[in-house]
Order: C-alpha cells, then sequence, then structure tokens
C-alpha cells in the first residue's frame, strides 16, 4: 500500500512537475505547500525515482495517525543523494495518502524507528548560492 502511494506521487511530478503537488498527492496540504517553498526555495527538484530501503509500520497513538514509513533514498535533479522518510496514513474509509509527500528533500518523522539523525538533507542548489545548513 505504502509503496503504491510513493509510486503515484513519483510518478505524478515526473508528469506534472512540482505545479499543484500538494494539491494532487497529499493528505496535509500546508505542511506540504511549506515545505515544497523551501525545497524550491533551495532548488531542491526531486530527479529519478528513489529507492525504498526501509518500511516499519506506525501505531496510532495519543491524537495521531498511524501509517507505513518508507525510508528513500535518491537523488535530486542535480544527482545529490538524499534519504528521507515518506509516511503513509489510511484515514477511516478513505484511500492510503502522503502525509506530506515531499520526498527528495531529507524530510524525517519525529521519533522515527530508524532512528535519530537517519536522513541525509541535499545542500542548496541553486547557482552561487551558499550551502544549506544542516
Amino acid at each position: 500500500m505504502a509503496e503504491g502511494v510513493l509510486t503515484k506521487v513519483v510518478n505524478g511530478v515526473a508528469q506534472n512537475g512540482v505545479v499543484d503537488f500538494c494539491k494532487r498527492h497529499v493528505r496535509s496540504t500546508e505542511n506540504c505547500d511549506a515545505l515544497l517553498q523551501d525545497a524550491l526555495q533551495w532548488c531542491l527538484i526531486p530527479g529519478d525515482t528513489p529507492n525504498i530501503t526501509r518500511a516499519a509500520y506506525i501505531a496510532p497513538r495519543d491524537n495521531t495517525e498511524g501509517g507505513w514509513l518508507l525510508e528513500v533514498k535518491g537523488h535530486t535533479l542535480d544527482r545529490q543523494a538524499f534519504t528521507s522518510e515518506f509516511f503513509v496514513v489510511r484515514p477511516d474509509g478513505e484511500s492510503a495518502q502522503a502525509s506530506v509527500g515531499i520526498y527528495w528533500t531529507g524530510q524525517g518523522l519525529e521519533g522515527s524507528p530508524f532512528g535519530p539523525n537517519n536522513t541525509l538533507i541535499p545542500q542548496n542548489a541553486c547557482p552561487g548560492s551558499p550551502p544549506r545548513n544542516r
């Protein structure tokens, strides 16, 4: 299920770019919009299809939804490596959706079962820009 959502998101980017990405692909459009704007400000554009290297089920707790967390590794369009955590939820009665969906920027889930500092954030890719602080 989670792999299918990632495939749908990656294929959507390949076909339509990142215009209206959040409206088309994710559950949390407000968070997605903010993260997408940050990615674009740093000229980080998704490259080829990322590889799924690990997966874990996250049980619902407190007031949070449960779902599947995928660790994905790939490259941005300018060939920088990234490792991100891609969270997929399935609200009652709805189809599975990406929680945020920005898979190419090294985003991670707070309290990730993969451990702290699991992600790899690409550097600022804008021409003439200083390296991104990590």
